[in-house]
């Protein structure tokens, strides 16, 4: 009986630490504003809005050629990123051409790049874009809770062991 117990426990804790998890959302976006010139800085690759807080990682590239027809294609300039940004937060992910920041609060953000052209592809032109995960951050009170009735859990148990004897 004692056995059952514990594993009902345990399930049951498993089974609360899971609802608690994170959930990854992913998406690709391409640049809205068009990249004239040899260089480019602070251009809007992504825009999105935060419901509470999260984690951002992702990487910007950029496209080689723009494909008409099958058998018409663009070739465009090749694109070295010197550095992706986001508002004031810290980029942690020290490439130029991926990030990863931490705890952003909820609000609407922009995932910025900046970087230089180069090559013999149609001068001045460039397809950039990023593909991101937003990770939520648990908050601190689920963890509470969770640790709240493991506690409960094993006082319960250590109760009816003592009873037992």
């Amino acid at each position: 009986m004692k056995v059952k117990s514990l594993i009902a426990a345990s399930a049951i804790a498993l089974s609360s630490f899971g609802a608690f998890a994170a959930v990854d959302t992913t998406f690709t976006s391409y640049a809205a504003d068009p990249i004239i010139g040899s260089s480019f800085s602070d251009v809007s690759v992504a825009t999105f809005d935060l419901t509470g807080l999260s984690d951002l990682t992702g990487s910007v590239f950029a496209a080689e050629s723009l494909s008409f027809f099958p058998s018409d294609s663009l070739r465009l300039q090749k694109v070295s990123f010197s550095s992706t940004g986001l508002a004031t937060y810290t980029d942690l992910d020290p490439s130029a051409n991926g990030f990863s920041f931490h705890n952003i609060a909820a609000g609407t953000y922009q995932i910025l790049a900046s970087g230089t052209l180069s090559g013999s592809g149609y001068p001045g032109l460039a397809v950039i874009g990023t593909h991101y995960t937003v990770t939520a951050v648990p908050e601190p009170e689920s963890f509470a809770m969770m640790l709240a009735g493991l506690g409960l859990i094993g006082s319960l148990s250590l109760r009816r062991k003592q009873k037992a004897a």
